[in-house]
């Protein structure tokens, strides 16, 4: 019941978000702003905190086995989602400055690198919790085969290429350790 409850509150509260400004909200219901990704991804967190939260009061071999790790465990992992998203972009950014002098000669997508230093840094950490480090190859070759082209091509963008691959492996596991076991 704590379940539906929190879900229904979201998701109400989604949708008078999305129709705030609609003059049709009264005669269409059908008419709805184009979802931002910021909310789709707070809608979803917030349904997963209801459900860990309604584990961790109301236990039950059934909800407790959607979340076997402990609240403080929980936490630290939320810190370790932190600590590898913006912080490692801004200090790389800040620390190997000197080194992006490719970015006239390459077109890239603006926000690319940051989403996907991101996702490597993810994978890092989830593969070093599963004790799984010869996986770690796995990013660098799908890395490296998205960008085969430009790494064979241009010397000055493999080089900052390597850079970032190797930082942000190793602010992943020096996060990890330093989260998991150094907090102990």
């Amino acid at each position: 019941l704590v379940i539906i409850m929190g879900h229904a509150l979201i998701d109400g509260l989604k949708y008078v978000y999305l129709h705030r400004d609609d003059p049709k909200k009264k005669e269409d219901k059908r008419v709805v702003k184009a979802e931002p990704a910021w909310l789709f991804i707070g809608d979803q967190c917030l349904h997963l905190l209801t459900i860990l939260m309604a584990s961790i009061f109301y236990p039950s071999p059934g909800l407790a086995s959607w979340f076997p790790v402990s609240g403080f465990e929980v936490l630290r992992w939320v810190l370790l989602g932190l600590l590898i998203g913006k912080p490692a972009n801004i200090s790389f950014k800040v620390i190997y400055r000197q080194y992006a002098n490719y970015r006239g000669k390459a077109a890239t997508v603006e926000g690319a690198g940051a989403t996907i230093g991101f996702f490597e840094r993810l994978f890092t950490v989830i593969f070093v919790y599963l004790g799984q480090f010869t996986a770690l190859g796995f990013i660098l070759a799908a890395k490296s085969l998205a960008r085969f082209k430009l790494l064979s091509e241009d010397q000055s963008f493999s080089e900052y290429y390597l850079i970032g691959t190797l930082y942000s492996i190793l602010f992943a596991v020096i996060a990890y350790f330093a989260v998991f076991e150094w907090l102990g």
